[in-house]
């Protein structure tokens, strides 16, 4: 499969300026762009906002897609879910009132434009974090929230659904095993399936197992002002190391050492491998499965969400042409029957907020310069992987990893 590549932008740096599918259709439209992915909460949130007025909301997206062009190819929930432990909730009421009530009418209005959805909407506390018996009862949980969300996917004509990973064990799915169990078992049980959105600025490797090395590394500090600078996992683990340091010898014993690093094998699913912790690790091995990408600056440390500009570009470790090889590898492998079909097209999306204090024709410069930074190599939209590939090893000096305008 050769898939077709295109750019787009998600209306998040819309929110509180540009509130009307009217105004965001005109903005996007402007900066070249033909392709949006739409936020929940710009005006649309399916809970926060009357009923009645979301089939006026339907028709005037239509409308500035007449106008404008600007087609929304994916609907995603954003903060009014991202930000509660939702489908993970130890309570059965909280759980079917976000599948029933909230996704219920979000996969209606998605189906009525005709877009994909994408979501996230679980997390584990952190009371429950530490317990392996009951993190395993909150990841049932949210796998019997995602079949009764495929299920109403069904019924309102929606096709794609897409899981954004993350990158924290408090988020899971936060591995690239185990997204690619997920999808796996969701196709497997109902034969609807399950995608990823990869975000490029979602890593981080603050979540490593510990070594031996950093383990005698890190306790000096953790002596001095009892700062813990790296990820221990369990609790136990946690109070070996506490009681190191109240034993007051000022290092670790060898005997402690191995007590933690046992630990931390019996206590895998805290941990991440370092391949978790690079997107190109992800996109190589899942990108064909990701309908959209989130595309961001980052320095591999930090989900910023910033655009691409010479200030960014200079220590960020993102670029398109990198992004592009990465999706080759992935399509070269031979197709896995257990997950879904691959996509066809795949939509990189600017994800990138504006901050409150931000002038709004200064927010709107940098994204537009942004855009055109990606279309240096990406040309035009609907371009197969192939072609951009071949494209930017004549044009561009086989990526030309250090264009900057």
């Amino acid at each position: 499969m050769d898939p077709r590549i295109s750019i787009g932008i998600d209306n998040c740096f819309a929110i509180k300026r540009w509130v009307t599918p009217a105004e965001w259709g005109r903005v996007i439209r402007e900066m070249g762009l033909r392709y949006v992915e739409c936020v929940a909460d710009l005006e649309i949130e399916p809970l926060l906002t009357p009923r009645e007025c979301h089939d006026e909301w339907i028709d005037q997206v239509m409308e500035q897609k007449a106008r404008y062009g600007v087609e929304v190819v994916m609907m995603y929930s954003n903060d009014s879910t991202y930000d509660t432990v939702g489908f993970s909730h130890p309570d059965e009421r909280i759980r079917n009132h976000y599948v029933q009530n909230w996704f219920g009418e979000f996969l209606r209005i998605a189906g009525a434009i005709d877009a994909a959805v994408g979501y996230y909407v679980q997390g584990i506390p952190e009371e429950i974090l530490y317990d392996r018996f009951r993190y395993g009862q909150a990841v049932e949980h949210y796998k019997e929230c995602m079949d009764h969300v495929s299920q109403l996917a069904r019924n309102n004509g929606v096709d794609t659904l897409a899981l954004e990973q993350m990158y924290t064990p408090h988020q899971p799915p936060f591995t690239i095993k185990g997204m690619r169990e997920l999808m796996r078992e969701m196709y497997r049980k109902n034969k609807f399936p399950l995608y990823m959105t990869e975000d490029v600025g979602h890593h981080c490797p603050y979540y490593l197992r510990p070594t031996e090395e950093k383990l005698e590394r890190a306790f000096p500090r953790y002596c001095k002002d009892g700062y813990l600078p790296i990820w221990l996992g369990s609790k136990r683990a946690q109070k070996l190391y506490a009681k190191e340091r109240q034993a007051g010898c000022g290092f670790l014993r060898k005997e402690v050492i191995r007590e933690i690093l046992k630990d931390v094998e019996e206590n895998e699913y805290l941990f991440s491998d370092v391949c978790d912790t690079d997107c190109y690790e992800w996109i190589r091995e899942l990108g064909a499965y990701s309908p959209v990408i989130h595309m961001q600056q980052t320095d591999g440390l930090h989900s910023s969400h910033e655009a691409f500009s010479p200030e960014t570009n200079k220590n960020g470790i993102i670029h398109p042409v990198k992004v592009l090889r990465a999706l080759k590898e992935c399509y070269d492998r031979p197709q896995d029957p257990t997950l879904p079909p691959r996509c066809d097209h795949i939509y990189l999306i600017q994800e990138m907020y504006l901050s409150t204090k931000d002038i709004g024709y200064q927010g709107l410069y940098r994204l537009a310069w942004s855009t055109d930074y990606l279309r240096h190599f990406i040309p035009k939209d609907g371009m197969r992987l192939s072609e951009l590939l071949a494209y930017n090893e004549t044009s561009n000096e086989e990526g030309d990893d250090n264009y900057v305008a």
